[in-house]
């Protein structure tokens, strides 16, 4: 068996080719996690946020488009975060003995670029962005805890969309 690192060597699949993936990934993975942010009562907070950070203004007076632009810019970002993870990790772990299936994907590498994926989503949003605004501090529990069904619902996403994007590639 060969690494996921075998795949950069191939005409089908370069570095390029690889990263463009992850960004499809994560833009893929961003529409799945619509599913919770529009049903939790602050599910659809952090998009305003992050914009009235960006924008200097307050969350409430964002403007929908660019809250939901940013959104979908952000997955793309966190996908090409987790492929650029994904390959630290492979290169400082020893060869790998389990893959997912069928897709020459290291099976460790993987779930520990989820999991350093998942850690920076919440952790950056909830220590760094949020704390912008102190007329939302009553509301940063809620918005918090909405905020990690969310990612875990983009992480799980990006869990199945890489290998399955892979396993359409082999």
């Amino acid at each position: 068996m060969f690494t996921f690192d075998v795949f950069l060597h191939s005409p089908a699949l370069t570095t390029s080719t690889v990263y463009v993936l992850g960004a499809v990934a994560g833009l893929l993975a961003a529409i799945v996690s619509n599913v919770p942010m529009h049903r939790l009562p602050e599910g659809s907070t952090p998009p305003f946020v992050a914009a009235g950070v960006l924008t200097g203004s307050a969350p409430d007076g964002v403007d929908p488009t660019l809250a939901s632009g940013l959104h979908y810019a952000a997955g793309i970002l966190a996908g090409v975060f987790y492929t650029a993870v994904e390959y630290g990790i492979e290169g400082v772990t020893p060869p790998p003995e389990l893959y997912v299936g069928g897709t020459q994907l290291p099976l460790l590498t993987h779930l520990l670029a989820l999991l350093v994926t998942f850690v920076f989503l919440v952790g950056f949003f909830s220590y760094v962005v949020l704390p912008r605004f102190d007329s939302l501090s009553g509301s940063y529990r809620q918005i918090r805890r909405d905020w990690l069904a969310t990612a875990t619902t983009y992480v799980l996403a990006l869990g199945v969309i890489v290998p399955g994007f892979l396993r359409l590639l082999i």
